[in-house]
């Protein structure tokens, strides 16, 4: 039997194909390359936003806790990433 033609978007295919089966799958690094350029982008949306307030606000964070541009840059992260989750 000739090999499988191949379809423009996939190589062809040896008369053994039923054991490549798993090609069919979705790729998971693709995945996890998307999930690690979120979290990028989001901790940059983080970042802007206390630089944001920083520049609009200059005072702010003089009268608050020394964590609080870490807390705010982690909770717009966070939220960023819980909304992924939905």
């Amino acid at each position: 039997m000739p090999p499988v033609p191949a379809k423009p978007s996939q190589p062809a295919l040896p008369d053994d194909a039923a054991d490549y089966g798993h090609l069919d799958e979705p790729a998971k690094p693709a995945a996890d390359a998307d999930r690690e350029l979120i979290k990028a982008i989001a901790m940059d949306i983080g970042k802007a936003v206390v630089h944001h307030i920083e520049t609009m606000y200059p005072s702010m964070f003089d009268a608050v806790a020394g964590a609080a541009k870490l807390s705010v840059r982690n909770c717009v992260y966070n939220e960023i990433m819980a909304a992924l989750e939905v």
